[in-house]
């Protein structure tokens, strides 16, 4: 990952843009934990340089909009909780993203405040907090990490075909076309979000057809955090249903950070880091098998 950096950095970029990298993994991965190993390489000597994280799940709506969220969309239950696009604040991120890009500009303000959210509010259903990270110019590098970072909207009758054909023993079985339709949707104003990405790094699981590493990586996950907090948090029960609602958006738009997208018009649009991107295949203890260029 540092190499795969560094090596975007000397290829060099507008002087006052920061290096964008955007981070996807599948929940539990170790994308947050990798992002933090590599900001602190980069920040460290000898490349000294200036680095801020953003976490999609910082974008989440507060408990209250997540709330309406749910409450407006009765019939689809991707929609019932945090996770899925629809259920992150889009104006906010787009502002503090765009603001991020141009910190560096000498009419920018110079400092952006990237909002916190604390999963474990709520019996783990999550909140957003008072306290924000604080970012300063300048900035050499914006590190974006997500779950979907870089999924994008697909074809309608791809859907059909991937909901009529789709192998996964828990979801989206448990969903309506419909349901996956409107996500769809949704994704849109995200791609806004990811045309700002430079370059792309993937953590992918060695087997994209099986789920169950998901699932058992998000429940260490959560356990490692009740550890932390004095035991707040999601039962294993709810993480499981939890991450049932999230297995949808692999199974139906993963394969867009490497094929692209499909604008309003039904064409198909190549990734802006299509040939730039790092892909790094992980086993089940997340141990590194390799990686590829895409």
């Amino acid at each position: 990952m540092l190499r795969h950096v560094l090596k975007h950095l000397q290829r060099g970029v507008e002087v006052s843009k920061p290096l964008v990298v955007g981070v996807q993994g599948p929940q539990g991965s170790g994308k947050t934990y990798l992002t933090k190993i590599l900001r602190d390489e980069l920040i460290s000597p000898p490349n000294n340089l200036s680095v801020a994280l953003i976490s999609l799940d910082d974008l989440y709506l507060p408990y209250s909009e997540l709330t309406r969220v749910a409450n407006d969309h009765p019939h689809n239950p991707l929609l019932q909780g945090r996770g899925q696009p629809g259920t992150h604040d889009v104006p906010l991120g787009t502002r503090v993203l765009n603001s991020l890009c141009r910190i560096n500009e000498p009419d920018a303000e110079g400092t952006v405040s990237i909002p916190i959210f604390d999963k474990s509010l709520h019996s783990g259903k999550g909140d957003r907090i008072e306290q924000t990270v604080v970012v300063n110019r300048p900035l050499d590098v914006l590190i974006m990490e997500g779950w979907c970072t870089g999924f994008s909207p697909i074809r309608s009758e791809t859907i059909a075909q991937r909901y009529a054909s789709s192998g996964s023993p828990r979801s989206p079985f448990a969903y309506r076309k419909e349901d996956v339709y409107e996500i769809n949707e949704l994704l849109r104003p995200y791609v806004d979000w990811w045309s700002a990405f430079d370059t792309l790094i993937q953590l992918s699981p060695s087997d994209t057809s099986s789920y169950d590493l998901v699932y058992k990586w998000r429940l260490e996950q959560e356990h490692c955090m009740k550890a932390q907090n004095g035991g707040k948090g999601m039962t294993d029960d709810q993480v499981i249903s939890f991450v049932d609602r999230y297995i949808p958006g692999y199974v139906f738009f993963g394969d867009t950070i490497e094929n692209g997208y499909a604008d309003e018009h039904g064409q198909v649009v190549p990734p802006p880091w299509r040939g730039n991107a790092l892909r790094i295949l992980i086993g089940a203890e997340r141990e590194v098998i390799g990686s590829v260029i895409f």
